[in-house]
This record gives C-alpha cells, sequence and structure tokens, in this order.
C-alpha cells in the first residue's frame, strides 16, 4: 500500500513538472502536525512514511512539525515550480521545563525557548552512529555528512559515536544562542568540541542593519557570521540580498542602460529584474528617439535595434519602428538635395531602409529611382581633353582642357593658319601705297610692282570654360585675340629696269582683334567630339569643329 502510494504520487509530480506549483514530501515517523506558512495541513502516517503538501506556491515558505510533549521545529525553504522538496524531519526533543519554574505561570514560553543553542556533528568517515541519551531519537542514530540539531536546551549532555567496533564517548555543552561544532576522526579517535559564539548575534546584527537599508554594515555582519559558519545558507542569503540592493542602488543611481545591464549580470538574486528591464527599454526608445530628431541614424540604430533585438514583443515595437521610419525618410530627403554621388547613394540607403519600417510612405520607390540616376549622373569622373581644333581660316590648330562632372571646366585653344609662318620682312615692308622700303633688294632701289594679289596671316589664342548640361553633353566658351597680318604679292626689277622675281612682301599694318567662340563638346567614353561658331569682333561667325580623346581625370 505504501509503495502504491509513493509511485501515484510521483506519476503524478512528474506529469505536473511544468505546472505553476510545488509539492513537499514530508519524511518522518507518524503522529507529527504539519503546519506550512501557519496553516495546518495534516498529520504524518505510517503509509506515506510522512505527509505530503500539494499546491504549494513557489518560492519560500514556513514549515513547522509538532508533536505534544516535544518541542515544535520550524525552517525556512524554498520550494520552486514543479519540484517535489523533499522535507527530512530532523529527530525532536522533549520539552524541558523546570519544576519549580512550572508554578510560575507568569514565565512565558518564549523566554523558555531562547533558552536553546544548536548542535553541529561532523565526522570522519561521514556515515557514524551516534546517541545522545538526553534527547529523543537520538540512540543510534545513523548519521550521514554533516547532522545539525537546532533548539536543543542548553546543558551538558552525553554523547557516543560508533563505527564498526570502535566506540567513542565525548561530553559537550549546549549554550544559549550559540552553536557547538563537534568534529570526530574514529579513524584515528580525534576529537575536538567548540562553540561557534557571536553567530546569532553576528546574524541578528545584520538583519538589523538590512531593515535600516544600511547594506554595507550588514554585509560585513553577515560575513562575520559566515566566517564561524562556512557556507552557511542563511547568512549566505541575507548577505546575496544586500549586495543585490547595494547593485541596485548603484544601478538606479547612475540611471543608464549600462548600469542596469551590469546589474541584471552581476546580481545574483536580481530582485529588481523587472524594474531594470524596463528601465533599459525606457532608455534605448527615449535615447534613440532623441538621435532620430538629430538625424544621427548610426547612433539611432544603436539604441533602436538594439530594443527590436532584445524586446521583440516590448510595447514600444511599433513606436520604435516608427520613428525610425521617420528619420530614415528625412534622412534621406536630406541627402537627396545634395548634389553628389555619394550623397544620393546615401539617400538611396536611407530611403530603403525606410521601406522596411515604413507603412505610409508610398512614394518610397520612386525617390529610390531618382536617387539612383543621380548617383550615375553625379558620379561620372571629370575628364581631361585634347583635340584637334579646325577653324575655316586657321586650319591648323588644337585645344585642351577638362569638361567636370560637377564643376566647371577650363580649356585654351590655339590656331593659327600657314601664311603666318611666310609673312617676313626680309624683303622689307610694304605700305599701303605700295612703296617698298628695307629688305635686300634696298640697294636695287626697291623697284617693286604690285601684282594685285594679297594674303592674310593668322593666329588666334582663346581661353574659356566648360559646363557639363547633360551626359554627354557639355557646353564650351571662351574669349581672346585674333592677330592679323597681311603680304603683297610683289614683283622686283633690278636698277637696270629689268624683271628678276615675284616675292611676298610684308605689310607694314597689322591689326589685332577680339575673338569669341562656343559650342558644344560630346564626350563618349574617351571620344572627344566638338562644334561650335567663332567670331572676331562679333562681325562674322565661321563654323569651328574638333576631334580628340580624353581621359579620366
Amino acid at each position: 500500500m505504501k509503495i502504491t502510494l509513493l509511485l501515484s504520487f510521483i506519476i503524478i509530480s512528474l506529469s505536473n513538472s511544468f505546472g505553476q506549483t510545488g509539492y513537499i514530501e514530508v519524511q518522518s515517523e507518524p503522529g507529527l502536525s504539519v503546519y506550512l506558512n501557519n496553516v495546518y495541513k495534516g498529520k504524518t502516517t505510517v503509509e506515506l512514511s510522512g505527509y505530503i503538501i500539494q499546491k504549494v506556491t513557489p518560492g519560500k515558505n514556513i514549515i513547522r512539525v509538532e508533536k505534544d510533549g516535544y518541542q515544535s521545529y520550524e525552517d525556512n525553504i524554498t520550494v520552486k515550480a514543479g519540484e517535489v522538496f523533499v522535507y527530512v524531519v530532523k529527530p525532536l526533543t522533549k520539552e524541558i521545563v523546570d519544576i519549580i519554574e512550572k508554578e510560575k505561570e507568569f514565565i512565558s514560553k518564549n523566554k523558555v525557548e531562547s533558552q536553546k543553542g544548536k548542535l553541529i556533528i561532523q565526522s570522519l568517515p561521514s556515515k557514524i552512529y551516534i546517541t545522545i541519551p538526553q534527547i529523543e531519537n537520538v540512540n543510534d542514530y545513523l548519521k550521514a555528512g554533516e547532522w545539525e540539531m537546532p533548539n536543543i536546551p542548553v546543558g551538558k549532555y552525553d554523547i557516543t559515536f560508533t563505527f564498526n567496533e570502535t566506540v567513542i564517548t565525548k561530553t559537550f555543552e549546549i549554550s544559549k544562542n550559540e552553536t557547538t561544532n563537534i568534529f570526530v576522526n574514529m579513524l584515528s579517535g580525534e576529537y575536538t568540541s567548540k562553540s561557534l559564539n557571536g553567530y546569532s548575534s553576528l546574524m541578528s546584527e545584520g538583519l538589523a542593519f538590512m531593515k535600516s537599508e544600511k547594506y554595507t554594515a550588514a554585509i560585513t555582519k553577515f560575513d562575520a557570521a559566515l566566517v564561524i559558519r562556512n557556507n552557511d545558507k542563511e547568512a549566505t542569503n541575507q548577505k546575496n540580498i544586500a549586495l543585490d540592493e547595494i547593485a541596485w542602488d548603484n544601478a538606479f543611481s547612475l540611471y543608464t542602460i549600462q548600469s542596469f545591464e551590469t546589474y541584471l549580470k552581476g546580481s545574483a538574486n536580481k530582485k529588481y529584474y523587472s524594474e531594470a528591464h524596463t528601465n533599459i527599454k525606457n532608455k534605448l526608445v527615449k535615447t534613440g528617439e532623441k538621435y532620430a530628431n538629430d538625424m544621427d541614424i548610426m547612433n539611432m540604430e544603436l539604441f533602436l535595434n538594439k530594443y527590436l533585438s532584445n524586446y521583440p514583443t516590448g510595447g514600444d515595437v511599433v513606436k520604435v519602428k516608427q520613428i525610425m521610419c521617420n528619420a530614415y525618410y528625412r534622412k534621406g530627403n536630406y541627402d537627396a538635395q545634395t548634389k553628389t554621388s555619394y550623397a544620393q547613394k546615401e539617400a538611396v540607403t536611407n530611403y530603403q531602409k525606410a521601406e522596411k519600417f515604413c507603412t505610409n510612405k508610398p512614394d518610397l520607390d520612386n525617390k529610390i529611382k531618382v536617387a539612383r540616376r543621380l548617383a550615375a549622373r553625379y558620379g561620372r569622373p571629370d575628364r581631361f581633353f585634347y583635340s584637334y581644333a579646325y577653324h575655316p581660316t586657321c586650319k591648323i590648330g588644337f585645344s585642351f582642357g577638362s569638361t567636370n562632372n560637377q564643376t566647371v571646366g577650363v580649356y585654351t585653344t590655339a590656331r593659327c593658319n600657314a601664311t603666318i609662318f611666310n609673312n617676313s620682312n626680309s624683303n622689307g615692308t610694304v605700305d599701303s601705297k605700295g612703296k617698298v622700303t628695307g629688305g635686300q633688294f634696298e640697294k636695287w632701289g626697291n623697284d617693286w610692282r604690285f601684282k594685285n594679289e594679297k594674303r592674310t596671316g593668322t593666329f588666334e589664342l582663346l581661353a574659356g570654360i566648360t559646363k557639363k548640361i547633360a551626359h554627354p553633353l557639355s557646353i564650351y566658351s571662351g574669349i581672346g585675340f585674333s592677330y592679323n597680318s597681311e603680304a603683297w604679292k610683289m614683283a622686283i626689277y633690278d636698277n637696270l629696269g629689268d624683271y628678276y622675281n615675284t616675292y611676298w612682301v610684308a605689310s607694314e599694318v597689322s591689326n589685332t582683334y577680339f575673338a569669341f567662340e562656343t559650342g558644344l563638346i560630346m564626350d563618349l567614353n574617351g571620344f572627344h567630339l566638338r562644334t561650335g561658331i567663332a567670331t572676331n569682333n562679333f562681325q562674322d561667325a565661321r563654323l569651328t569643329v574638333g576631334i580628340g580623346i580624353s581621359v579620366q581625370r
């Protein structure tokens, strides 16, 4: 029957292991009254070797067992959801009341109970038998590991240790509010007993500091208690609570994302877990929104993407996405106003990011197309060109300069005709009446006779600017001067009047005019073409053309 009940309980426990409550299996002799959080639950039975408490609220609970004629025992336990917490009841001690004091009814039970201490026994090996005649149920009791019994009345006690054939008998003393720690080595016969003085008072002082929120002072007391009792659960737990409070105070005083994250990473208890996450979420949204308003996209993404990553179901997800939508959209519009390839590419990037978050921006597709086209346009490189420049009266010419994608370029054109190189003064100069002076035939008397033919040598030099209007076209305009020198065709006769030869004689009159030209340049991936008009003193206009090459600057 007992086995059947235990198996049934285990099956029930496992089937509800993921539930919201826990279970407590009290293991003890029958007939003990069991209380949980001061609420009576029932009595232990032979069939269950104790009692089972179901539907226990997870967390800290207070369990108490009572038996008539014995001192009640109370303990703090922590139950987890879906856990079966096994609680082994330690041997109870009989109530000891002084016969003389029994007649004095004004003595409270609390005063009697305060005259108690605790016993801790450690041994080598860990499993031995112990007997304490003055304590009920401690007769050939098999101890495994560290054995602890609280609430022992003060006084002297006899104790016997048994291991195989080895028997050691000693006497120990329990003092008020102190712990007596006994160690016995059954192999060597070593025995030590010492009273751990001050543990209770240190714990009381530490708890008092906790109530007044003096956590650093409380930790000092709990550390001292842990020196007396290594790995004491209560002292360790209270210390951790105090450390958690200090960590939270530090985090809250700084009130930064990093301080709350440090609290969550470092604190063991994490009492303020939910509040820390709430503060982190609020700070992420608030800080990210501030950077969004300043169009600081990089920092905005740092905070808001972190929110979306860490809190995908957070209450501000919709708000965060709208903030990012508006920020990307505004930044894209801002970049689109700058006439550089880089800015247009940034605009495309921000518009594309906006598409991921925006549900109310139907013009995004068109904006992306425009920005891509402008990025290509503004991204074309500046080019340097060199070309042959033809003019009807100046067939020898060249032009070189630059056509820039965004800025104004500059160029220079120089041209002339062959006549300019043949009009020398070696034969003298002729005036407007046909009279020649100077030259190599001056000794013959300069008998020159005009042959009714003239020619003009021309040299022009211009400088100007270029400006791209639409790929691949640019306009050019330049100004400069046009130098013109005239030569007459003349026949020379010797001093006897005989014809000798015919020469071109430079005229003593030369002219310089204002020169202007304008036209279009077409540059197709290194192939350079140009055409336009040129004029001197704006009196006539001549067609000019050019062909050449260009290279990327």
